[in-house]
């Protein structure tokens, strides 16, 4: 039995800019059949007035409980959906904005502690992974590390992360001035960690503190390579192992968000999911 929590900036069919949504909503669907019996797969993502606006039109009540998902046609485990109230977030019609809002710092930060704060409860334990998705949840591998609560800390002792890149055009470079306002410590803005150009990037966070990165197979290699790697091709390229190939969906949820041939990718993961955490217990061997 695993617990899962995965952080998006949106969710199909509820505020959908890009592949991510429709990512969201169906690739932690066919994961939580993917995974062993009795494991629990949660969603979180931010509420926006956009998801207030397309559940009216819809005719469907938001609850705080959220909703479920399950892959097209087929019956088993659920992943259950719940939307996250962060400061400002409700206000903003279109949440995605290229180039990114002055404030995204801060309503990304919030909502990524936010996660942190609520996934163990809403798993029912101790969280096993935690997954994010593109930059928005960039900070959310370093965050289940340094929470201020010494209580968080300890939920997400044991856990492992993964994240997701599903475009490297945007990588959620802020001026380090938010270092200090979000909370964040100074010996992380370095070479090894999440400064880039003398500036924050969330997106350099989730590669870095992260303990395996995913992208396309197409582009796990392209990245590696100065003129696909967006900036960050000698940081791919040292990363060995923890750089991942594997199908995300971007493809896929162009043409069926929630059709079963999502499966692939969730074994995918799901087989990573498992190594990660075979590694945590062959650690904690060796320690005691």
């Amino acid at each position: 039995m695993l617990r899962v929590v995965h952080a998006a900036s949106e969710i199909a069919p509820f505020c959908t800019t890009g592949a991510v949504a429709e990512v969201a909503a169906a690739l932690p669907a066919a994961l939580a059949r993917a995974l062993p019996d009795g494991s629990r797969v949660v969603v979180l993502a931010p509420l926006q007035r956009c998801v207030e606006q397309v559940a009216a039109r819809r005719g469907i009540a938001l609850i705080d409980a959220g909703w479920s998902l399950r892959p097209l046609g087929e019956h088993g485990p659920e992943a259950r959906v719940v939307l996250v109230q962060a400061p400002d977030q409700r206000h903003t019609v279109g949440f995605i904005r290229c180039p990114p809002l002055a404030e995204d710092p801060l309503r990304f930060a919030a909502f990524t502690r936010a996660v942190v704060e609520a996934a163990p409860a809403l798993l029912g334990g101790a969280p096993d992974i935690a997954h994010a998705h593109d930059w928005h949840a960039g900070l959310l591998p370093l965050l289940i590390r340094q929470h201020a609560s010494a209580d968080v800390r300890r939920a997400w002792a044991g856990a492992k992360s993964v994240f997701t890149i599903h475009t490297l055009r945007d990588q959620g470079v802020f001026p380090k001035t938010w270092v200090e306002r979000l909370g964040l410590r100074w010996d992380d803005f370095g070479i090894d960690g999440f400064e880039w150009h003398d500036q924050l990037s969330f997106l350099k966070a989730g590669v870095v503190f992260s303990d395996a990165t995913a992208i396309s197979p197409s582009r796990a290699a392209a990245i590696t390579t100065e003129e696909h790697g967006q900036g960050l091709h000698g940081l791919f390229a040292s990363m060995g192992s923890r750089l991942r190939g594997i199908p995300n969906g971007s493809d896929q949820a162009r043409r069926a968000p929630r059709d079963t041939s999502w499966s692939g990718s969730a074994t995918r993961y799901a087989a990573l999911y498992a190594e990660l955490l075979h590694e945590r217990a062959r650690t904690t061997r060796v320690q005691t």
